[in-house]
């Protein structure tokens, strides 16, 4: 009877040592699990706030806290409120950004000017080299290539580079700057500024980190890279991407960059470019509406204000500042056309809206710097 009992013990403790370590493995994994997630977690927020600063400061930034644990998944949906799809679930954008993962990234403000009104995104991305194969020698050509680089990330005082060199058949060239000298944004504009002419088809070998853009007067759907078109004479053309025969109407450098940021990869979300385009496209939407508004009631008042100052006999019809008058009329009218536009949720997708769009935008510049020149605005 004493033998069995012992043996009944000893079993018994067999299993409750076995159920206690089950438990503590269990527990273990569960907690490393928990801890992994709140540093994934830190992580966002941080590349979040970070991303404020960068919006706001325009002082770029390398980041590279993506690499201290790993991500089973990390991508963008661009539907509203766009933002980064982890195990976590979607962390929005604070600040308009077109984001690619890499476990190191620099982060940069990019801004288009429209004189009367800055839109701005935040460019985060893994070092890469842009190698350029300009195939078509036209001065649009030229002009939409620096129009490029002029939106990608400036990394000089940064680890994390964003370099550039150009690709010539089987030939890629990237001692422009010097010999020893990283083809940095900075140093590569003066460069360019200076070549014409046209290059072969490229057909050299490229490096993981490597982001090939072709500009052509016409592309052929699933060329490598990114195929950017000649524009038409108001700047507006057709890009298409690796992996996809569907056209990217762009009007501007950041529709590239947003398109070669996101590159021809692709996930449940579509395809990499596609997204970060569509996001550019609604942000810019979003924020240049509000501001368009703004634009439009300010002109408006402006222009009754001088009315008002002629009629009571302060102000000379002569004076430079009456003539601003009529300008801020055209100023209020090109406002009020690029509100109606962008009331169309669909209008990056159109090329005859993109047309109408591009030209009240060139319009309400030229007014604006007028409305500069006769003292009306600062400057």
């Amino acid at each position: 009877m004493t033998n069995v009992l012992e043996v009944f013990k000893v079993l018994m403790g067999l299993i409750i040592s076995i159920f206690v370590l089950y438990f503590l493995v269990s527990y273990a994994g569960n907690y490393a699990g928990m801890q992994s997630d709140t540093q994934r977690a830190k992580i966002l927020r941080n590349f979040d706030r970070l991303s404020q600063d960068v919006y706001y400061t325009g002082i770029p930034t390398d980041y590279n806290d993506f690499s201290l644990v790993s991500w089973p998944s990390i991508t963008v949906d661009p539907t509203p409120p766009a933002g980064i799809v982890t195990s976590l679930g979607k962390s929005a954008f604070s600040v308009p950004t077109l984001f690619s993962y890499g476990e190191r990234m620099v982060m940069s403000k990019a801004t288009e000017d429209f004189g009367w009104w800055k839109f701005s995104v935040v460019e985060a991305m893994p070092p890469k080299r842009v190698v350029l194969n300009v195939e078509d020698s036209d001065d649009a050509a030229w002009d939409t290539v620096r129009s490029l680089v002029i939106a990608l990330p400036s990394t000089l005082a940064l680890d994390n580079k964003v370099t550039f060199a150009f690709c010539d058949g089987n030939e890629i060239i990237f001692n422009l700057c010097g010999e020893g000298v990283s083809c940095e944004k900075d140093y590569f504009l003066p460069v360019i500024s200076k070549l014409r002419g046209s290059s072969g088809p490229c057909t050299a070998a490229l490096s993981g980190s490597d982001m090939l853009v072709t500009f052509a007067r016409t592309c052929s759907p699933g060329a490598r890279g990114l195929c950017v078109e000649t524009p038409n004479p108001q700047g507006i053309g057709n890009a298409y991407l690796q992996g996809s025969e569907k056209p990217f109407i762009y009007k501007d450098g950041l529709d590239l960059a947003a398109l070669l940021i996101g590159g021809s990869g692709s996930d449940i979300f579509g395809l990499g470019g596609e997204k970060l385009w569509k996001h550019k496209n609604r942000a810019f939407a979003d924020d240049i509406s509000l501001a368009a508004d703004i634009a439009g009631q300010s002109a408006l008042l402006l222009s009754r204000r001088i009315t008002d100052e002629i009629a009571a006999g302060r102000l000379s019809p002569d004076a430079p500042t009456a003539g601003c008058r009529q300008l801020y009329t055209e100023l209020k009218g090109d406002t009020d056309t690029i509100k109606t536009v962008l009331e169309n949720p669909d209008y990056y997708i159109q090329f005859g809206e993109i047309g109408k769009l591009k030209k009240a935008l060139d319009d309400a510049k030229s007014v604006y710097l007028q409305l500069q020149s006769r003292g009306c605005e600062y400057l």
